[in-house]
């Protein structure tokens, strides 16, 4: 039965995505470790009982009293940031022929490997993205980004002397 669940579930996700329409997906907070419906939400191992609906509402109601007003400044910031590291990727590479777009695009699409792929490889992805819109060879793309890890450890290389000084490990 929670095989035909997530079925239809996936269904109405992706007709979501077709129409415009949002989808909370609510099923998998009710499962267990098993994939099944966890036992004190339901009497029947389908529908909700009191406790599964009260749990529904408590999530419902976390949903409705976030402030979005930070999610909007963290999304803004995040933007901002890969931005500005096309702007210095686009530094780096310093040739006349390579837009910031293409750069801001291959930063975007690392960003989402490396959030979903173990091992930083959205680095690789970022490569290979960043060759297919820019047309130059892998191993300059991968000589830039070295680079680019070499400027960021630089950077920041004092900020851990400075952090380790005020705040000692005991």
């Amino acid at each position: 039965m929670n095989d035909q669940i997530s079925k239809i579930n996936t269904l109405i996700k992706n007709q979501s995505k077709d129409n415009l329409h949002i989808v909370i997906d609510l099923h998998s907070a009710f499962l267990n470790n098993n994939g099944l419906l966890n036992e004190a939400c339901t009497t029947d191992g389908v529908h909700l009982n009191k406790y599964g609906y009260e749990t529904w509402a408590e999530f419902i109601k976390e949903l409705a009293s976030l402030n979005y007003f930070y999610l909007f400044i963290s999304i803004l910031c995040l933007i901002g940031s890969i931005v500005l590291r096309a702007f210095r990727w686009k530094k780096i590479f310093d040739l006349d022929d390579i837009k910031v777009i293409h750069l801001y695009k291959a930063e975007v699409i690392g960003f989402w490997g490396n959030s979903l792929f173990p091992l930083r490889l959205g680095e690789i992805i970022r490569i290979h993205y960043a060759k297919v819109l820019t047309f130059k060879k892998y191993s300059l793309i991968f000589g830039t980004i070295i680079l680019e890890r070499l400027i960021d450890l630089i950077l920041i290389t004092p900020f851990i002397f400075i952090f380790y000084y005020y705040f000692p490990m005991e």
